[in-house]
């Protein structure tokens, strides 16, 4: 299942993941027909749904996991949209995603896909994001800055003692 809300102009799309012990949240931002990161593939009846209840001109991807980029080939394909990617991680987005057995089972497979790369800048009609390099999650990472209404949207939130395993 998947919940939405609205603030301002940014409808957030809210779904729980659900494993034994475990329960995995993935957030999905729309902002003026721009879509940052896309969910899982393994999510992907009820986000597909609201995919196809709103409007989505352009999707750009903080980075490459699956959880982030799953359902970037069924965008491509079902509603054929541009979707950006940090340039050095393209060869990559080219390929189905080689996945350790814990990652497909959470997340699902991520299908290969042909993204573009990404600008310096994403606009919207009412906004402008600045795209900047922000290596550290992931070797080939970006975050998105709207100067104006002060946002900032980082791909993901690590809360933990201490890291498991490579990314």
């Amino acid at each position: 299942m998947l919940n939405s809300s609205q603030y301002m102009d940014i409808i957030i799309g809210q779904g729980i993941r659900t494993l034994p012990g475990w329960k995995m949240g993935v957030y999905l931002y729309l902002v003026d027909g721009l879509l940052i990161d896309c969910g899982p593939e393994i999510m992907k009846g009820p986000i597909g749904k609201f995919y196809r209840e709103r409007r989505i001109e352009q999707v750009a991807l903080t980075h490459i996991h699956e959880d982030h980029s799953g359902m970037a080939a069924w965008l491509q394909q079902q509603m054929n949209v541009p979707v950006y990617l940090n340039e050095k991680a393209i060869a990559e987005a080219k390929r189905k995603g080689k996945l350790r057995l814990y990652r497909r089972l959470t997340w699902g497979q991520r299908p290969a896909f042909d993204p573009l790369p990404m600008p310096q800048r994403l606009v919207t009609d009412k906004y402008t994001f600045d795209v900047i390099d922000a290596p550290g999650h992931m070797h080939y990472h970006n975050i998105f800055h709207e100067k104006k209404q002060g946002w900032l949207f980082s791909g993901d939130l690590y809360l933990g003692t201490k890291p498991v395993g490579a990314c």
